[in-house]
């Protein structure tokens, strides 16, 4: 009879033992369900916000281009640049506009910036379709038009101009400025953001840090799961912690 309330005692404890545990699992399954929600919405919202810039300059390049190509925009004129600072101005996330010959000289330009190299951009501006357009990857300037992180983002499209006239026009945007206001709407203070172009080459990133943060088995391109698709997965990063990844192809 001595033993009994010992017997109590312990099915008590293993009572609250398992009342405690379940607890903690729906608590860790409530977070998880709740990271995933606004994983998933900030991964959209980035994307839509990435689509949205990046279309927006691409309409205006191309409005640029049918003034050029129509010959209602002259190169040669005394005030070509104020006109280039003006279109530039019409763009919301474009600083800097120049128009390069086919040899990647400068044949106009809006201010002093010098234009990005032609190797950095992807697809290559030798191969661009006129319908096409390419990145370049994020590079350092110094001034304003670099934005917070000092690093710029370029353009480019193809234009063939009155006669033998051949190039490309170019604008350069803040790199930090093609997430929009993604970036300070981050709720969680571990989020990471990275966004890359098709290559791999890096554009920009929020808290991202230095590349061994990649999840192990990740392409070592784009940073991206190897077995993901487009959507959400829990990924073991270099440092050999686990971390809900989201992966979302923007459509440019």
């Amino acid at each position: 009879m001595a033993a009994r309330p010992w017997r109590v005692a312990l099915s008590l404890w293993l009572a609250m033992a398992a009342v405690v545990v379940s607890a903690l699992w729906h608590l860790r399954h409530e977070t998880l369900d709740s990271q995933v929600r606004e994983l998933r919405l900030l991964s959209l919202a980035s994307t839509d916000a990435i689509e949205r810039g990046l279309r927006g300059t691409e309409e205006g390049l191309h409005a640029l281009r049918a003034e050029l190509e129509q010959g209602s925009l002259v190169l040669n004129g005394a005030s070509v640049t104020q006109q280039l600072q003006t279109r530039a101005g019409l763009m919301p996330l474009v600083r800097s506009l120049w128009v390069l010959d086919a040899n990647g000289q400068v044949m106009a330009q809006s201010g002093a910036q010098a234009p990005p190299d032609r190797a950095t951009f992807f697809p290559p501006l030798e191969s661009l379709p006129h319908q096409g357009l390419a990145l370049s990857r994020a590079y350092a300037v110094a001034g304003a038009d670099a934005g917070v992180d000092g690093e710029v983002i370029a353009q480019a499209v193809p234009f063939s101009g009155p006669g033998q006239a051949k190039g490309w026009i170019v604008s350069a945007m803040p790199a930090s400025e093609l997430l929009g206001s993604i970036a300070a709407a981050m709720l969680a203070a571990d989020a990471r953001m990275l966004v890359r172009r098709q290559d791999g080459a890096r554009l920009a990133a929020v808290n991202a840090g230095p590349i061994d943060a990649l999840a192990v088995g990740a392409d070592a391109r784009t940073g991206a799961p190897a077995d993901s698709q487009a959507g959400l997965s829990v990924q073991t990063f270099a440092d050999g912690n686990g971390n809900l990844v989201g992966v979302h192809a923007v459509q440019r």
